[in-house]
C-alpha cells in the first residue's frame, strides 16, 4: 500500500484488491469520499472510533496527523 500511496489499506468492495493512487493526498480525498457517505453530521472520526472501524488504537490520533497536513 505505501509504495502505491494508499495510506489507509483502501480495498475495492468489488475486486478485494488494494487502491492505487498517484500520491498520497488522492489517498486522503479517497479516505474522506468512501467513510463520509456513511456518515451523517457530527464528528467523523469519533463514529469512526465508536463503530471500531480500525483495530490499531492510535488510528483517529493518525489520521487527525495525516488531515493537519492537507
Amino acid at each position: 500500500c505505501r509504495n502505491k500511496h494508499n495510506l489507509f489499506g483502501l480495498t475495492n468492495p468489488r475486486t478485494g484488491k488494494y487502491y492505487e493512487f498517484n500520491h498520497w493526498t488522492e489517498s486522503v480525498k479517497a479516505y474522506y469520499t468512501k467513510v463520509q457517505y456513511r456518515y451523517k453530521g457530527g464528528n467523523y472520526l469519533l463514529w469512526l472510533k465508536k463503530i471500531g472501524y480500525a483495530e490499531d488504537p492510535g488510528y483517529i490520533r493518525a489520521v487527525i496527523r495525516v488531515l493537519r497536513q492537507l
